[in-house]
């Protein structure tokens, strides 16, 4: 499942770096969450989109547009 944005670098990815740099300086630990974490946290996030899908198809509506519109990927880039 490929999201918003997917595979892009923006400026808010600089943020997260800020943010993770201090986790770890605070913490003393590279990674926040275990790969457990990680596995479970994906497998809900897909059950949930999935759940939103099926929601769509309900009333005749398609898949979810997933592609960045170009206002967002503008004000994410700086442009």
């Amino acid at each position: 499942m490929k999201l918003r944005g997917a595979g892009k670098l923006y400026a808010v990815h600089v943020d997260t770096k800020v943010i993770m740099d201090n986790f770890k300086g605070v913490y003393k630990e590279e990674v926040p969450l275990s790969v457990s974490d990680y596995n479970e946290i994906s497998a809900n996030s897909k059950a949930l989109y999935d759940s939103y899908q099926e929601e769509r198809y309900m009333p005749g509506l398609g898949d979810f547009d997933n592609e960045m519109p170009k206002e967002v990927d503008g004000l994410l880039s700086g442009r």
